[in-house]
């Protein structure tokens, strides 16, 4: 099958070729199979549709300028796209039921904003990633980013560096988390007994560092003596994975007590595996903007699994974007390979996934999980940022709690 170079968006007149999405994914064309690409090419034709149909007024020339920034710029560049320019809402909610094969949704979205032919005539064709899919791209994004430098330095420390240099909302949902497990699990930490953390999508350590910091700094600040941890840290990107052997070494040399397995594998395998071999294993499941390169039936196999693996009141701990409706989303990442071989699920969906899957789910940022929980071992402005990341679309952190007499 013939490949173009470029993948393009066309304005529905065909001629303006506005190239959103070119330069990033084109380096995927050469390997991606026939199939792929032609679920990826209908995608974008829709998306396009959509796009400027929302915008019939559109300056090409100043989005063509907007885009050259999100191109040209990629290593370094964030937030290219402004104004009017960035994707809407509805055009985030129409992205994800593409990559879900909700065809209720599209069909109901595109109605809305042309007529129903229309509408049937652009969905001629269209086929949805399967879960496959989603992982193979997603792996080979993972490997474009690291070499570009944008997932960080695997043989630093984060609370070691004075220049901060990771996504603020993540950082501060990481931080949460660890937080979190420290208030739950404290009097068994205080007891020395171990506290076993099975970290899915480990990426750069981000999340398994976040987690022992702050259970070790809150346990300091309590001046207990000893901490008796181990985090398991799951990563199917094979570049990935070998960084996260080198910060095992830095965490293991700075924390005493903790130990950190670094398992090269596919997190939903995985845990699947897991629950075959062993029950009641982990006091923490923790998923860290990691679970939105699965589709949603993947999510739920995947939560069901995490309550087979937890202890009686562990915690499934799942912080991700909010609907991929976030600004940096809108003007960056969903126009990425990174944002594309993604399904981003809402707060309240992944609440009801989680009680589904049998946990008690409080979304982190609600005002009674924030002024009965949060407060007692975050301050104020934490909560604040907290409530605000999930509110704005930044991310959201919902909290299970396996609980079988409940």
């Amino acid at each position: 099958m013939e490949k173009p170079e470029n993948i393009l968006w066309q304005s529905p007149d065909g001629k303006d070729h506005l190239e959103i999405y070119s330069r990033v994914l084109q380096r995927h064309v050469p390997t991606m199979e026939d199939s792929v690409y032609r679920k990826l090419e209908k995608i974008y034709s829709i998306m396009s549709f959509a796009y400027f149909q929302n915008r019939p007024e559109i300056d090409s020339s100043e989005l063509d300028a907007q885009l050259g920034d999100l191109h040209d710029n990629f290593e370094t560049g964030m937030f290219p796209l402004k104004g009017e320019y960035m994707m809407n809402d509805g055009e985030c909610e129409l992205r994800n039921a593409l990559i879900e094969g909700d065809t209720n949704r599209v069909m109901a979205y595109l109605s809305s904003i042309s007529d129903s032919d229309a509408a049937n005539k652009l969905l001629e064709g269209y086929e949805p990633f399967t879960s496959d899919d989603l992982k193979s791209g997603s792996n080979e994004s993972f490997d474009f980013w690291a070499k570009a430098g944008k997932l960080g330095d695997p043989n630093k420390l984060r609370f070691e560096e004075e220049e901060k240099t990771g996504v603020p909302h993540i950082e501060t949902a990481n931080d949460y988390m660890g937080k979190q497990i420290y208030h739950t699990f404290q009097e068994k930490i205080k007891d020395g007994d171990e506290i076993r953390v099975l970290d899915l999508g480990g990426g750069t350590g981000g999340t398994t560092e976040a987690i022992i910091h702050w259970v070790y700094e809150c346990a300091k600040r309590e001046n207990m003596p000893s901490i008796n941890m181990h985090v398991e840290t799951v990563e199917f990107n094979d570049g990935l994975a070998k960084g996260l052997e080198t910060k095992k070494e830095l965490l293991e040399a700075k924390y005493s007590g903790c130990r950190v397995n670094v398992v090269n594998a596919d997190m939903q395998t995985y845990i699947s595996e897991k629950t075959a071999l062993t029950l009641d294993d982990f006091d923490v499941v923790s998923a860290s903007y990691s679970i939105h390169h699965l589709l949603n039936d993947d999510k739920k196999e995947l939560l069901d699994n995490a309550y087979s693996v937890l202890k009686e009141g562990g915690l499934m701990m799942w912080a991700d974007p909010n609907e991929g409706k976030s600004d940096i989303n809108k003007s960056f990442f969903n126009l990425t390979d990174e944002g594309t071989f993604a399904s981003f699920t809402s707060h309240e969906q992944a609440k009801q996934m989680l009680e589904e899957a049998g946990f008690i789910s409080h979304v982190a940022s609600d005002a009674p999980y924030i002024s009965e929980i949060c407060s007692e071992f975050m301050s104020q402005s934490e909560t604040d940022i907290l409530m605000d990341n999930c509110h704005n679309h930044n991310g959201f952190v919902c909290i299970g709690v396996k609980c079988s007499s409940a």
